[in-house]
Parts: structure tokens; C-alpha cells; sequence
């Protein structure tokens, strides 16, 4: 992007506008939308018209919020690891896509400071500072409560059904390995398919771990049955608070408008 991180801050680029505007050079859009069958928000991208893509969400209502962006699909990744815990387990390939519990205007808020960690983290925009500050709430594993003038929770669904979905890069995990339970964290996407070194024996799937010691780092592939979520051993609410994320930031909220 070829603009100052202060231009961007006051731009559509980060606030998102209610209604199709194009900015120059930029023809993706990451957009927001609400369920016409329950209360469900989606957040999707499109690299072509938006008007053509609002004649395709049939479940949903015309697109509320959206942001141009050069690489809606890489934010929409994001929004999809830092907001996991809001979405519901299912069959439907889209399901992380949907977001409960998180009321418009404090998804709109959230997805902000997102996209200013994303274009910040990518360097896209010159913006060290923003990203540092960012990085203690989005670099994580993913939250499951956020403050604004109220708290609103996850789902919930997520705890009671814990699957590949759950984890992203640097969660924090126990795994098994040679018998013993140790910490380590997530270190790179899910592998479809893990064969046992000896039996070549399909594994199922799983996640390469780094276990981090004084000794020295070592990295192994452990198959998701012997992977556990370390916060549901230690119970461990994870809070976003947003009006202090906005304070770290140094950026004054700017409410919406519809």
C-alpha cells in the first residue's frame, strides 16, 4: 500500500464503509454480513464485485460492512484464527466464516485493529509500533471473551468439541511423546495425514509441535489424538479487552455508521 500508516488510520482502508465503496487500485473486499436465520454474523471475502457476490449469499442479508483491501482473502485468514472461538463446529466447510456471541459493532471495532495487525504484520504499511502492541492480543492462542462496555463470550461449542479447527500457529498445547505429557505449542498448519515411523501406519492427522527447553529447541509431528488444548487443562479465560487494545494503540474509536 503505498500510503503512511496516519492516512490509512483515517481511511476506508482500515474503518470499513455500510455501503459499496471502491478504493482506488484496490478491487477485493472483505465483508461483514448478518444471517437471515439467526444471529450469526459472516465475514467473507471476494476479489470481484460485490454486487455480484450479495446475489450469492442466499442465507444472508446484503453485505452491512466491508473494507478494499489488496488481499481481502489473507484477512479474512485472520479473522478466522483470532475469532475461531466464536464460531460453531460443523459440517458446512463455511461454519468459520460465521461468528456468535459478538454484537456488529464490536465485531466492526474488532476486525479494525485486525487489519491494522495484518497490514502492519505483513509490512504492507510501515507501522512497527502498532504491530508490537497488537501482537500481545491477536499473536496468541486465540481469546474466547471480549470486554467492551459488556462481555461476551464464546459460543461455547468450541470447548465441548475440539478438533483440528481449535488450534492455529502458537497455541500453546500439551502433547504426548514417548509416554509423557509435555508443552509445546503449535508450529505450522494441519497435516492431513501422519504415518507411523516403524509400521508406516496412517497416524491420522495431526500438528508439528516446538517443545522449547534450555537444552535446546526440538520440533516433532504428533498426530491431534495425542495433542490436548493446554488452556482447557488449566482452565484459562482468555480475555480482548477492545477499548484497551484501541488505548495501547493510541486510536480513538470511531463509531459506526449505518
Amino acid at each position: 500500500m503505498n500510503i503512511d500508516i496516519k492516512t490509512f488510520l483515517s481511511s476506508n482502508l482500515f474503518l470499513g464503509v455500510p455501503s459499496f465503496e471502491k478504493e482506488k487500485l484496490w478491487h477485493g473486499f472483505l465483508y461483514m454480513t448478518e444471517s437471515k436465520l439467526d444471529k450469526g454474523i459472516k465475514i467473507g471475502f471476494t476479489n470481484y464485485d460485490l454486487r455480484r457476490r450479495d446475489k450469492e449469499l442466499k442465507e444472508f442479508k446484503s453485505p452491512r460492512y466491508m473494507w478494499s483491501s489488496p488481499n481481502p482473502q489473507l484477512l479474512e485468514k485472520y479473522v478466522k484464527q483470532i475469532l475461531v472461538r466464536f464460531t460453531k463446529p460443523s459440517n458446512n466447510k463455511y461454519s468459520d466464516e460465521v461468528f456468535y456471541n459478538i454484537p456488529i459493532e464490536v465485531l466492526v471495532q474488532t476486525v479494525r485493529l485486525i487489519i491494522l495487525y495484518v497490514v502492519t504484520k505483513e509490512q504492507w504499511i510501515s507501522g512497527k509500533s502498532y504491530y508490537e502492541k497488537l501482537y500481545k492480543y491477536f499473536g496468541g492462542p486465540p481469546f474466547n471473551s471480549i470486554v467492551y462496555d459488556s462481555e461476551f463470550e464464546t459460543s461455547g461449542s468450541k470447548e465441548e468439541e475440539v478438533d483440528e479447527n481449535s488450534y492455529v500457529i502458537g497455541t500453546r498445547v500439551q502433547a504426548l511423546w514417548d509416554g509423557k505429557l509435555y508443552e509445546g505449542k503449535i508450529n505450522g498448519e494441519y497435516i492431513p495425514e501422519l504415518l507411523d515411523s516403524k509400521t508406516e501406519e496412517s497416524l491420522g492427522g495431526g500438528f508439528n509441535i516446538l517443545f522449547e527447553s534450555e537444552e535446546g529447541d526440538t520440533q516433532y509431528d504428533i498426530p491431534l489424538s495425542r495433542i490436548e488444548l493446554l488452556f482447557e487443562k488449566t482452565d484459562v479465560k482468555r480475555i480482548f479487552d477492545l477499548k484497551q487494545a484501541y488505548r495501547d494503540c493510541g486510536i480513538e474509536i470511531e463509531y459506526l455508521k449505518f
